[in-house]
């Protein structure tokens, strides 16, 4: 099972989206330690694999401060590498001014 990140106008075929990466099994498993360890609202929606998530242009602005901060935080760490995934995904979300979607597959 695949946690789909998706960026663009909405997660529709119709809407042209770009999906830009995965939450595979082992980068889930990094984001529900990482909640353990620093809880925010971001991980815990993005360790919510089950639902479908819609983050706006206000919630990636937040989401980023986040990441940036866990990234410094965690950069010795294997944790990193997912965190650096999230990353690039809101970062592109926030350049292309679309929303970032999670969409269980």
């Amino acid at each position: 099972m695949a946690f789909d990140l998706v960026i663009g106008k909405s997660d529709k075929v119709k809407a042209d989206p770009v999906i830009f990466g995965s939450i595979e099994h082992d980068d889930y498993i990094a984001i529900t330690r990482l909640d353990k360890k620093h809880p925010n609202w971001f991980l815990n929606r993005m360790s919510n694999v089950f639902d479908d998530q819609r983050f706006g242009a206000d919630e990636l602005a937040q989401a980023a401060e986040i990441l940036d901060e866990l990234i410094l935080k965690t950069r010795e760490s294997e944790d990193c590498r997912v965190l650096l995934k999230l990353s690039a995904a809101v970062s592109m979300a926030i350049r292309k001014g679309f929303p970032l979607f999670g969409v269980a597959d």
